[in-house]
């Protein structure tokens, strides 16, 4: 496959596609940083609370709101995932490339592993709330990371 880049458009064997500029990745840069500062502004937050009720209040409305993020991330992966398949692009990942063919067996392997890692961080919040969030702020940079690459793939394809 020969992928090149010509007067600002991408072309791929022939087809020619669109491409964003700079100003667009920017964007999406810009867009991934608000979302860590505003994880670390809820996260200021909830150490400046003046009464345990509101630190409580505080925790669980970021614990929950990470949790939305976290599967949205995961439901964005797997249909952005498909539409690169469709234009053309391949699974990277050796443990699902043989499975990506079979659309309800990935979806309800991939909503497993979303749930499970979700249930395995509830637990530990039970024994320890710093750790916890901890894992899921990592867990959501992450996903943000693979969906911003997925992004990136579908856009040149």
């Amino acid at each position: 496959m020969k992928i090149f880049k010509k007067n600002n458009r991408w072309h791929i064997q022939g087809k020619k596609t669109t491409t964003h500029g700079p100003s667009f990745w920017i964007a999406v840069k810009w867009h991934l940083f608000g979302c860590v500062v505003f994880t670390c502004m809820a996260f200021n937050s909830m150490a400046q609370s003046d009464t345990v009720q509101q630190t409580k209040l505080s925790n669980n409305l970021l614990y929950h709101s990470l949790e939305v993020s976290y599967i949205a991330l995961n439901t964005a992966d797997v249909m952005l995932t498909y539409k690169g398949i469709q234009k053309g692009a391949r699974e990277l990942n050796p443990f699902i490339r043989d499975i990506i063919e079979n659309r309800p067996l990935f979806i309800s392997i991939k909503a497993t592993f979303t749930i499970g890692a979700l249930a395995l961080i509830r637990q530990l919040r039970k024994h320890d709330r710093k750790t916890a969030m901890v894992y899921l702020i990592g867990a959501n940079l992450v996903y943000s990371l693979v969906v911003a690459n997925n992004i990136s793939v579908v856009m040149k394809l």
